[in-house]
């Protein structure tokens, strides 16, 4: 079958009809980096699916879903301190991706291969996942020196507040220090079954194990969603944990670093982690907008940005490849 060419086309991503009235939003990066107009695309994306498409896909044919910043180019912009651009690229990430979460019209994504960081996050802003089923997918900014600031954080408190329906604290603690913890050691899942473990993936979100069908796949979800009624999500609050919980996180983080498990300074960011996902300086219980949340994870991530070893963390991984632990 002759494939119709792109309704908007940027060297890096495209927005493109994948027929039946579903919308697609692939990327074509190198490496498979998040595109640098990723924000943009995402807006545009949204705005023209509300008006005249039944749904969206997003994924593509390359051979990582999406690993994350193009380092690189963060780091240059970090060298010549340009923080207001910083702080605005994820100001613009963080209200792209809260507009797809928000879209009234369905959005599925459709990650393969490795979806990391940035890549991650984009997953868990979708209405619903059609994975492929050996899906590398996590957190990953701390061996990079930095935390997840694209919503990530925010999404996994809210997931972990309401999972189970917990009625009190008591039983929302234990999941948030899960998540807490694999997001300080940087885990990620060697399959999608083990990313719905990780809580990554939902129950309602579904594997593939053809990756060749993976889109196809990806737009009969978005077809059988709409064809049942589709209902779109509406804005909650979170209840947030408070300090007596931040305390017992910066303990457990505290005894990672005794049992040798993370550094020092990886500890020190995995306070900054445990800082937001309690909910800041708030009192147990309050309901906080995501957008509270939001700002929390964008000054936490400026204020690494500015530290030494954060810029090392970062010239490491793009020298070498691996993580440093300093």
């Amino acid at each position: 079958k002759q494939k119709k060419p792109p309704i908007k086309d940027t060297p890096e991503i495209s927005f493109v009809d994948l027929g039946d009235g579903v919308a697609g939003l692939e990327f074509h990066t190198v490496n498979n980096v998040a595109p640098a107009n990723i924000a943009e695309m995402i807006q545009y994306a949204v705005t023209e699916v509300e008006k005249n498409w039944i749904g969206l896909v997003i994924g593509h044919q390359g051979k990582n879903f999406c690993v994350g910043a193009n380092l690189k180019h963060f780091l240059s912009l970090i060298e010549n301190k340009k923080w207001d651009i910083i702080e605005k690229d994820i100001n613009d990430v963080q209200q792209a991706m809260l507009k797809l979460k928000y879209c009234t019209k369905i959005v599925v994504a459709a990650p393969h291969g490795m979806a990391l960081g940035g890549g991650a996050e984009l997953v868990l802003h979708a209405h619903r996942v059609r994975a492929a089923a050996d899906l590398v997918m996590g957190l990953v900014e701390m061996q990079v020196g930095l935390i997840p600031a694209g919503g990530g954080l925010t999404e996994m408190v809210r997931r972990s507040t309401e999972c189970l329906f917990p009625k009190n604290i008591t039983e929302t603690f234990p999941i948030i220090k899960n998540i807490y913890n694999q997001i300080c050691m940087a885990a990620v899942s060697n399959s999608a079954q083990k990313a719905r473990q990780l809580r990554y993936l939902r129950d309602i979100d579904e594997f593939t194990e053809n990756k060749e069908g993976l889109i196809s796949d990806a737009k009969e979800t978005v077809l059988f969603m709409d064809k049942i009624g589709y209902r779109p999500i509406v804005q909650k609050g979170i209840k947030i944990l408070g300090p007596s919980a931040y305390a017992s996180l910066r303990m457990e983080s505290k005894f990672l670093q005794t049992g040798g498990y993370i550094s020092e300074y990886t500890s020190f960011i995995a306070d900054k982690i445990a800082y937001i996902m309690t909910g800041g300086s708030l009192p147990a219980k309050t309901i906080v907008t995501e957008q509270y949340l939001l700002d929390l994870e964008r000054e936490a991530f400026l204020a690494l940005c500015g530290d030494r070893k954060t810029q090392d963390r970062i010239k490491h991984m793009l020298e070498k490849g691996k993580p440093l632990n300093n």
